[in-house]
């Protein structure tokens, strides 16, 4: 996808690409509810589709316990994310084998107004039982963002 999209020098044009993309990905996730694993393409640090008027936020996130290093195992069921104490649906999910991160993405409430600060907290939630075996989890994520903007602040 990456190659696709450095190619088209047209922005407009890589906007509606990268957009049928998300939609298309979206179809395909919804036909797919069984799974666990939900996976999408995110493409940049910051886009906005131009179906929605609606900014997507993403946060990078690495997760480690002290018994079991790095965990990649887990699923965007594992992750709450919280935006200014705002419980938000985790709408895209990714990890990245390379950087040992994920990413998750949500779309930003359209009543906040821009360049306001937004307080982000990722939180691990797991069973009792697997807690136990990962021993203590901690969480690097993104503290923040810039409503409108969404450039990140660690």
């Amino acid at each position: 996808m990456e190659i696709i999209t450095k190619k088209i020098m047209n922005p407009k044009i890589k906007e509606i690409l990268l957009c049928l993309l998300l939609l298309f990905s979206f179809s395909a996730i919804k036909a797919q509810e069984k799974t666990d694993l939900l996976v999408l393409p995110i493409v940049d640090d910051e886009w906005e589709c131009a179906l929605t008027d609606t900014p997507l936020v993403e946060i990078i996130v690495s997760v480690w316990s002290n018994k079991m290093g790095e965990l990649k195992n887990l699923t965007y069921k594992d992750f709450e994310v919280y935006d200014e104490k705002e419980l938000r649906q985790i709408e895209f999910f990714k990890f990245d084998e390379l950087k040992n991160q994920y990413t998750i993405g949500f779309f930003q409430d359209e009543n906040i107004p821009d360049n306001e600060w937004r307080n982000l907290k990722v939180n691990i939630k797991l069973s009792e039982k697997i807690k136990k075996d990962y021993g203590e989890i901690s969480v690097k994520a993104q503290k923040g963002y810039y409503s409108g903007n969404l450039k990140p602040k660690i």
